[in-house]
């Protein structure tokens, strides 16, 4: 079953801290803990399709208006990285939090860290930050960094993105300063975007740094309520070009005809007895690949007398666009052999594409295809009709090319076999052995 939206209740979730120490920056950090109510992006549930239905050819094309919006957005209190030593992170984000692929509001996610300290960088106490759908913001506690050169009482970061009649739009209302002091300057409240004050002996500082992108079909928000840049060599003996960013949020909503759903892998064996899991297991990212082809490949494999094969390659191409949004997952898997050769191949590929554009939705299994099926030495016609089954003696059912749907998904089974009947493999009924399986779907 392609994956489907968690549902929208929220769970308490703890998790151990996101920083990692490193050469004595982080003397402590509190406990992490989360409130979750999200959709998953890169994961498919691999279980069979329980709302499915058998069809009996593809391309099948409906009128299926899958068109959303995709909001996406980030977090985090502090970070700290060298540009001229290849991102070498002397200080990793504190209190870390993201949405992405989420196509309702009132989704949020939230994550604090009790405190952090990185010597002569920052302290920092009661960093909390979390995003309902496209709005997030991070908050600072009690901020000294460099030596005493930048402090505040309480700094939040602020992003909202979103759409109205008029079209898209990005806010920061929400980033402000309480009792900010950078060096002998004062300041508090709204601070012009991307002010910008020379660091005598450091470098320089951006307060209230946004960078803004809109487009026809969306809009993007990031705002750092502090980017410090160092430039110079320094008593600190913070190495040039570190960045220090503090008090990170950015948010993204677009216009996209469908959040893409995928896998695809080689083989699974699925028993109370035996369990083989999928093999060479590729995912659709839900926003597409921006057209390249992803994969994972794997050798040749050997299981008893139950599943040989030479080799598989799962791949995964999309596209998530305003107007249009496709996807295509397949998967390539080689000199197969299944119960000591009872049934054998030299080529399957099982290949699985939906494409939504004009208010339609189109599933294709074109591409699909066996090389060379035998079964007890019995060859099989290559294009044998979707769905075909054969029985396979004191054993059970063969069903090749299966294929099925729900209205915005297609997954296609090049070879199932399903145990029936007690069997000289020890294979309990119930038994299935998947040979070259692909899904894909929108949402």
């Amino acid at each position: 079953m392609l994956h489907s939206p968690i549902g929208r209740t929220s769970k308490s979730v703890t998790r151990s801290p996101s920083v990692r120490t490193r050469s004595g920056f982080f003397a402590k950090i509190g406990v992490v803990t989360a409130m979750v109510a999200l959709i998953s992006c890169n994961e498919t549930d691999l279980t069979s399709l329980t709302s499915s239905s058998e069809v009996p050819t593809a391309p099948l094309t409906t009128s299926e208006s899958v068109s959303s919006y995709n909001y996406s957005g980030g977090a985090y209190g502090t970070f700290a990285f060298v540009d001229n030593e290849q991102g070498f992170v002397r200080a990793d984000r504190t209190a870390v939090t993201g949405l992405d692929c989420v196509t309702e509001p009132g989704v949020d996610e939230k994550n604090n860290v009790a405190s952090v300290d990185a010597p002569e960088l920052f302290h920092a106490g009661a960093t909390l930050n979390g995003g309902p759908a496209a709005r997030t913001s991070a908050t600072i506690h009690d901020l000294t960094m460099l030596g005493g050169a930048i402090t505040a009482n309480v700094i939040t970061a602020t992003a909202t993105t979103g759409s109205s009649a008029t079209g898209f739009y990005d806010d920061p209302a929400g980033s402000t300063f309480v009792s900010l002091k950078v060096g002998a300057v004062n300041l508090t409240g709204t601070v012009a975007p991307n002010t910008r004050i020379d660091l005598p002996g450091i470098g320089s500082v951006t307060l209230n740094e946004q960078v803004v992108t809109r487009t026809d079909s969306g809009a993007r928000l990031t705002v750092n309520m502090i980017h410090v840049v160092m430039s110079q060599n320094n008593v600190l003996l913070i190495p040039w070009g570190t960045n220090i960013i503090v008090a990170h949020a950015e948010s993204g909503v677009r216009m996209v005809s469908g959040i893409l759903l995928g896998a695809a892998y080689g083989s699974k064996v699925d028993g109370s007895v035996v369990r083989l899991g999928e093999s060479a297991l590729a995912y659709m990212p839900c926003n597409g690949t921006d057209g390249a082809t992803l994969h994972t490949e794997m050798g040749a494999i050997s299981y008893k007398n139950i599943l040989a094969f030479d080799g598989v390659r799962s791949t995964a191409r999309g596209i998530a666009g305003a107007t249009r949004t496709e996807g295509e997952m397949t998967s390539t898997i080689t000199g197969i052999k299944v119960l000591d050769g009872r049934i054998s191949a030299d080529v399957i590929v099982a290949d699985a594409g939906v494409v939504s554009a004009n208010g339609s939705l189109t599933l294709s299994d074109a591409g699909s295809k066996l090389a060379t099926l035998q079964v007890d030495g019995v060859t099989i016609d290559a294009n044998a009709p979707a769905n075909t089954q054969i029985n396979v003696a004191n054993v059970g059912t063969l069903w090749i090319h299966r294929l099925l749907h729900t209205s915005t998904t297609i997954e296609v089974r090049m070879l199932e076999l399903v145990v029936e009947v007690p069997n000289s493999y020890d294979l309990p009924i119930g038994t299935t052995i998947q040979i070259a399986v692909a899904r894909a779907g929108v949402r």
